[in-house]
């Protein structure tokens, strides 16, 4: 077996805010991975401020990546 890594950002749904995970990207390392994250997000501000938007810190909270075993 051999792992890959992939990207699933979420959407919220419902009163309740269910998170919903969608595949956006699939890489052979967690670090390629990462940095992918990194690029999508570059362009977002960052810090405190008084920017009511999504900043890079609350982008980062809708991303994840995991490991998946494929078959090799």
């Amino acid at each position: 077996m051999k792992t890959r890594y992939v990207v699933e950002t979420c959407t919220l749904h419902g009163s309740t805010k269910q998170r919903r995970w969608h595949r956006v990207h699939t890489g052979p390392s967690k670090a390629e991975c990462e940095a992918y994250v990194e690029s999508v997000i570059a362009d977002l501000p960052s810090g405190p401020g008084r920017y009511f938007g999504l900043t890079q810190e609350r982008a980062r909270d809708f991303y994840r990546v995991r490991g998946v075993r494929v078959a090799a």
